[in-house]
């Protein structure tokens, strides 16, 4: 639990009200604060009472707007006290809704002022601020530095501020040693600071520190007091109706369930956590609760709504910057991409996971853990003995300087980690390219393969043919011999003889021309067989040239924001291009693909190059109700390029740009699919007189080999498949663009 300067007014209204009536005397108490706020002239008076307000909301917009205005009216009349305790209010409403950088900027500013003026509880509360900041971004040891740094303050304070003070400070350097499982000590600091807590009455740090010991029994297999604890924990906050401690106390039952395997209890406890969270906007809390439920859908093998919380934790966790909530959401979505065959998307999980396990649990940081330890037990022997020491100008100007150098380090920080990310995107450019290269080279060697096949069967079809003249010869010489007999035995069997052996040599004459007709028909069928194979070959030859003469365009459009080091862009980019390059590569393997799938890879071009020319490139799809997306396919890559021609060609001509419109319908008796591309560009006859080297290589790459591939479709297919294109003019017959049908038979 967090804390913050002014904990005494909300605590000293809940000694004063019965536990029954608490919510509506509460909400009594704080309309009575804004009618003494409204009836305040005094600037200062009014700063303190808008921080009062602050604090004792339960909203969080009410925080920060109170605050704010407070930190608004304290820096116009120079009141230091008031700004540090806004700046304090205003940086614990930014932790909670994931505003880090800021919320440490904040806390960083009030400790500053506190300093310069010697406020000694706003101090330590800034301290612990900060340490508990620290804490969640995995710097373990300087957070349990800061946090003994303000309980050495808060001991020598002996008002009721102070106690309440040192009892949150006693139960934040608990937690630290419980998340290193120091259960024995972690126990110790939470009793004491349950002492402290009771002995003032705060009802609401009583609530937490019980909760966090529930959560040490549990983690100790003690489920039963583990459970009595956090269900103490539920009923002391619900009575008070602090909706941010009982999202916690549900969400600590809810984890008591889910160690047990008690899951449809756990998911209700957490489910009931997560709206609570949504509501106050507490993206902290959100991440925790997001990843249980996650697990326990993966319990239950529900893998798809798994994933869903999981990925959203892991998302939010990300955003926060927290180590132990990124590891811990990794982990689960890990095991969830495991169980749902996706391992290479686990194996990366698994990966992050141990990247960020060690973040805040290692021998390291127990050891320096264990120094802090002994440091804070001896400052406090020594101040037991020297008495308050009193802040010298020299340690103020330190300081003053550490906060300064500890956000230019965070901003050093964000900054390498840009980099990080910049680097790993031209990583991801290089290794897509690399794949485009690894792909061209394996099609090249297919179709050397397929030459050697063809090599092959024309040498099976020659021996085909000398198998067929030596039959003939054989022929030719049986009926020498057979003369020959006749001659021989004529004079003995010219009777019947010479019957017999006619008839069984015209029977043997017979089945050979037979055969040899059996063997010129098959010699047929496999040129028949061959001229076909040599037609499709060539046709995925045209197909493997797309490939790279399309990735080749791809690359040059991102080069463009790399070059301009418009990184947001170039990152937009490069995903919806991944996208496309999964399409492309995927469809490329297929003769024909459906409909939807080359819509989708036109579609992903189009947001592609409309990123790329901004305002100058506007487009439409319009597909009739009629047409059947995923039942009608047709050659992959067939109408991009004539849609790219349109916008270099036609569009980006204009000065202003233009529009393309492609619709998709069915004619002639839904036999005859028709995809019109129609583009408001500068027509083809001004296109041509512009004579540009690059649009006329373009145009004879992509639109010629697009040609080709349709005529060889047509042969080996018999279909009718045909492209016109037809120049367009206006009113005042100037050209206005052109419309490019393509018409695709389907039966």
């Amino acid at each position: 639990m967090q804390y913050k300067s002014l904990f005494i007014f909300r605590v000293i209204f809940f000694l004063l009200v019965s536990a029954e009536d608490v919510p509506a005397q509460y909400e009594r108490f704080l309309d009575s604060l804004r009618n003494d706020l409204a009836n305040t002239k005094n600037d200062t008076s009014r700063a303190s009472k808008l921080n009062i307000l602050s604090y004792a909301a339960l909203d969080p917009k009410e925080q920060l707007d109170y605050a704010q205005r407070a930190l608004a009216i304290s820096e116009k009349t120079g009141y230091k006290k008031g700004q540090g305790d806004a700046l304090n209010n205003i940086g614990y409403v930014y932790q909670n809704e994931g505003e880090i950088a800021k919320a440490m900027e904040c806390f960083q500013r009030a400790y500053e002022i506190n300093t310069v003026i010697k406020n000694q509880n706003g101090i330590a509360a800034s301290l612990n601020n900060v340490g508990f900041i620290y804490y969640h971004i995995g710097d373990v040891t300087k957070g349990l530095d800061y946090f003994q740094r303000g309980l050495l303050i808060m001991e020598k304070i002996k008002d009721i501020e102070s106690q309440l003070g040192v009892g949150a400070l006693l139960n934040n350097i608990a937690i630290i040693h419980q998340k290193q499982k120091n259960y024995l000590k972690a126990i110790e600091y939470h009793e004491k600071s349950l002492k402290v807590r009771e002995e003032v009455n705060d009802s609401i740090g009583i609530a937490a520190t019980l909760l966090n010991l529930a959560g040490i029994y549990k983690d100790q297999g003690d489920i039963l007091k583990g459970m009595q604890y956090a269900k103490k924990s539920l009923k002391i906050i619900t009575s008070i109706g602090e909706k941010e401690g009982i999202a916690s106390s549900q969400a600590g039952i809810g984890s008591i369930y889910e160690a047990e395997d008690s899951l449809l209890q756990a998911l209700h406890y957490y489910q009931k956590a997560l709206h609570l969270d949504e509501e106050l906007g507490n993206k902290k809390e959100i991440a925790a609760v997001l990843g249980h439920l996650g697990n326990i859908l993966l319990k239950q093998k529900k893998f798809e709504e798994a994933e869903k919380y999981c990925s959203r934790s892991l998302q939010l966790s990300k955003e926060l910057g927290f180590p132990e909530y990124i590891s811990r959401s990794s982990e689960w979505l890990s095991q969830v991409y495991k169980a749902e065959g996706k391992y290479k998307e686990a194996y990366d999980m698994q990966i992050l996971f141990k990247q960020y396990s060690d973040s805040t649990v290692n021998t390291a940081n127990t050891k320096k853990l264990t120094q802090l330890q002994m440091q804070y037990d001896f400052n406090k022997q020594a101040d037991s003995l020297k008495g308050q020491e009193q802040i010298t100008g020299e340690q103020l100007k330190q300081q003053v300087l550490l906060g300064k150098q500890q956000r230019q380090q965070l901003q050093l920080n964000q900054k390498e980690l840009d980099l990080s990310n910049k680097e790993k995107d031209l990583q991801k450019l290089a290794y897509l390219k690399t794949q485009a290269d690894l792909q061209n080279e394996q099609l090249g060697k297919k179709e050397k393969e397929k030459q050697l096949t063809i090599s092959e069967k024309e040498k099976q079809l020659q021996l085909a043919k000398v198998k067929a003249l030596t039959q003939e010869k054989t022929l030719s010489l049986l009926k020498q011999q057979q003369q020959w007999f006749y001659i021989l035995g004529g004079l003995i069997l010219f009777g019947l003889g010479s019957l017999y052996f006619f008839y069984r040599t015209r029977l043997h004459e017979s089945r050979l021309k037979t055969e040899i007709a059996a063997e010129r028909l098959e010699q047929h069928q496999k040129e028949a067989e061959f001229q076909r194979q040599l037609g499709d070959i060539s046709l995925s030859a045209l197909r493997s040239q797309m490939n790279p003469h399309f990735i080749f365009n791809c690359l040059n459009s991102i080069k463009l924001y790399t070059t301009q080091n418009d990184t947001l862009a170039a990152s937009e980019y490069l995903t919806k291009f991944s996208r496309l390059i999964r399409l492309v590569l995927e469809n490329s393997r297929n003769d024909r693909i459906t409909l939807t799938s080359e819509l989708d890879a036109l579609r992903l071009y189009m947001e592609m190059e409309t990123m790329r020319f901004k305002e100058k490139l506007k487009y439409n799809i319009a597909v009739e109700k009629d047409v059947d997306l995923d039942y009608i396919e047709i050659p992959p890559l067939l109408l991009q390029p004539y849609v790219e021609n349109a916008i270099w060609h036609g569009l980006m001509q204009k000065e202003e740009g233009g529009r393309i419109d492609i619709t998709v319908a069915m004619e002639q008796n839904e036999s005859m699919l028709a995809v019109n591309i129609i583009d408001n560009g500068i027509g083809r006859a001004r296109a041509a007189e512009l004579k540009s080297k690059t649009a006329t290589k373009h145009k004879s790459y992509g639109m010629k080999v697009t040609s080709e591939r349709l005529a060889l479709i047509n042969q080996i297919y018999k279909s009718g498949a045909n492209v016109t294109i037809q120049d367009l003019a206006d009113d005042k017959g100037q050209p206005s663009g052109t419309r490019v049908t393509i018409k695709i038979p389907l039966v």
